[in-house]
């Protein structure tokens, strides 16, 4: 008998310590995921907040950008109602011969325009100006892309000036294919 009670406490001793052992893991891991929770909350006030930055950084750049081409004094668009090519914007466009390029790229650039889903003339301007900043320079031969950097250079512009010209050119070609007017607001 007295090897049976003896057995039955070794029992118990290590039956009690497994579970004291569980109950620490347990507590451990139930920490642990806090900890990562609290982190991970962390992280996304982090990110929102970027996003909202990400927003405000847009407005910035097309202020600053509207700054630039009404200072500049070779400046090729005005903001006009709607923006228009500027004297300097026409004789350019002229040289580099930029409706026919537009031609060229204008059913790719046009798609993307449209994937856009724009619904008004602003949201076609908007989206034409972005779409030919991004991607029009990939799709130009090189020495297309030679001729515009050099009229860049020789009036003293950026590159980015001479695509607003090709986003203006852009932006009333699809106004025209849609019906639009250019003077006439969509609702």
């Amino acid at each position: 008998m007295q090897i049976l009670v003896s057995k039955l406490i070794d029992e118990l001793n290590s039956s009690v310590f497994v579970l004291l052992a569980m109950l620490a893991a347990s507590f451990l891991m139930a920490f642990r995921i806090g900890k990562w929770t609290q982190q991970f909350s962390h992280q996304d006030q982090k990110i929102n907040s970027l996003q909202g930055l990400s927003e405000k950084i847009i407005v910035l750049q097309t202020k600053v950008d509207l700054i630039y081409q009404n200072t500049h004094p070779n400046k090729v668009v005005g903001s006009f109602s709607p923006i228009s090519l500027t004297e300097t914007g026409l004789s350019i466009a002229r040289r580099v011969d930029a409706s026919k390029i537009l031609d060229l790229y204008f059913e790719d650039l046009d798609s993307l325009v449209q994937a856009q889903q724009p619904k008004t003339a602003y949201d076609i301007q908007v989206a034409a100006f972005g779409i030919v900043k991004e991607r029009l320079l990939p799709l130009l031969d090189p020495t297309t892309f030679t001729t515009l950097k050099n009229e860049a250079y020789s009036n003293g512009i950026l590159l980015e000036d001479i695509l607003m010209i090709f986003g203006v050119l852009l932006r009333n070609k699809i106004l025209m294919h849609s019906g639009i007017s250019m003077h006439r607001l969509s609702t």
